[in-house]
């Protein structure tokens, strides 16, 4: 990952969760060396543009290489696209070098990002229900 400069993660219906995991790694300094990052086409809500701007915020991102972020044919609302450029400006990316064309929110597709976020709450609860039992077990 310390030699990767160009992510083609293009169609890979990512969703917002998806997404997040693979900026999480990106933008802690996971590639320090990334120039590209391609997430077309991906059903990225505007639930991601609150989620990338703390990772911007983190001096970490500060120290990318980061030159282009391209976010076409997503759920992105003109809002989010508005307050995503500003944040993306303020870490010294132009305009030129985001690409948002033809985003369309979908609110069913939030509808499904909540959905998802429920489900994977309710399986980590599983899980440490699941350990505390386990651990419970041990000690009797």
């Amino acid at each position: 990952s310390q030699s990767l400069e160009v992510i083609n993660l293009e169609d890979n219906e990512l969703k917002t969760q998806g997404t997040r995991g693979i900026l999480s790694l990106i933008l802690s300094g996971g590639c320090p060396n990334l120039k590209e990052i391609n997430l077309n086409n991906n059903r990225i809500s505007p639930k991601l543009v609150s989620t990338l701007k703390e990772y911007l915020a983190d001096k970490k991102a500060i120290e990318l290489k980061l030159q282009k972020i391209a976010l076409n044919d997503n759920y992105l609302s003109d809002e989010s696209i508005e307050e995503l450029t500003e944040a993306l400006s303020k870490f010294g990316l132009s305009d030129d070098a985001v690409s948002f064309e033809d985003n369309c929110p979908d609110e069913d597709e939030e509808d499904e990002d909540d959905e998802e976020e429920e489900e994977d709450k309710k399986k980590e609860k599983k899980k440490k229900k699941k350990k505390q039992k386990k651990k419970k077990e041990k000690n009797e």
